[in-house]
């Protein structure tokens, strides 16, 4: 079975070698990720066909140096899959009312990243090589709305960073700047892509460094050069608020301690004012009763002396 199978391959081979003496179709076709595309290959000039003399070979490779993986094969009115590669196992199509007419399309069915690359469709009639199509296959996906956002506010002119993040597309897409419809000049642009590892689409950051003033506008262009569309998102930056100057350290530490003196001193009068008070009250009775005691010294001083003279 493998060597039927490389010998086909090979055989697929050398007829692709006779291009040069042959009639050739080369074709450039766009196909989108998930989608269904058809790669064209018809002959006109051969007008009344017979399939019991009809031989035709699909085969895929990635460039010119690969080694070719066979899609479908059509052999005296029948299509034979028993060497079909298993990446387009229920996933590519040929007609066979068509292909007796001399349409030998082939149609993609849920295209996806591994399908790029070279289809060779080889038609022979009375084993000679009659027509031979080349179709350039190149998928690619839309990318989402850039999210554009810019991350800071601004004073009359100061420097900014502006990101755009865009997903899902492919492939690696061209990232251009543009302020008040025209391209940035002055800034400074870093653009990264991380590719997923299963449905191979990208992930795009790009960061712009420029000076900016309030109100102006920057718009980041998301170019997927395959499906040739374009995803635009805009920013404006904004100004930042006017908030009043707080006072100087300085200030602010002198109004504290002063504050703080007064109601220290303040203090200290009214504990002042509580102690003299206190020291009134106490010195008052002593007083009355220190002058009791000195009134009675004298009136028994004036009694001996009336008792001396009697005597």
């Amino acid at each position: 079975m493998a060597l039927m199978k490389g010998a086909i391959i090979f055989f697929v081979q050398i007829i692709g070698c006779m291009r040069l003496v042959t009639g050739a179709d080369n074709n450039t076709v766009n196909a989108t990720l998930g989608h269904s595309v058809t790669l064209p290959c018809v002959t006109k000039s051969m007008p009344q066909l017979h399939k019991q003399h009809m031989r035709v070979y699909w085969q895929h490779s990635l460039d010119h140096s690969s080694e070719p993986k066979v899609i479908q094969m059509y052999n005296n009115g029948d299509l034979d899959k028993k060497f079909q590669d298993p990446l387009f196992k229920d996933k590519a199509q040929v007609i066979l009312e068509e292909i007796e007419k001399g349409n030998f399309s082939l149609t993609l069915y849920s295209v996806q990243e591994s399908y790029q690359g070279i289809y060779q469709t080889v038609f022979m009639y009375k084993s000679r090589k009659t027509l031979d199509c080349t179709n350039q296959l190149y998928v690619g996906a839309d990318f989402s709305k850039p999210n554009v956002s810019v991350n800071r506010c601004v004073k009359p002119m100061e420097s900014v960073e502006v990101t755009c993040q865009t997903w899902g597309g492919l492939p690696m897409p061209s990232i251009s700047w543009i302020s008040n419809n025209s391209s940035v000049k002055l800034g400074r642009v870093e653009t990264k892509g991380h590719q997923d590892p299963n449905n191979k689409t990208y992930a795009v950051l790009s960061r712009l460094f420029v000076n900016a003033s309030s109100g102006q506008n920057f718009t980041c262009s998301v170019f997927n050069p395959t499906l040739g569309t374009t995803q635009e998102s805009s920013v404006t930056v904004l100004a930042c608020p006017i908030t009043k100057p707080p006072f100087p350290f300085g200030v602010s530490a002198l109004v504290a301690i002063i504050v703080v003196v007064i109601i220290l001193v303040v203090v200290f009068v009214i504990i002042c004012k509580k102690r003299n008070t206190s020291r009134s009250e106490v010195r008052a009775p002593a007083t009355a009763e220190t002058q009791m005691l000195q009134s009675g010294t004298t009136a028994e001083n004036h009694t001996g002396f009336l008792d001396i003279k009697i005597v």
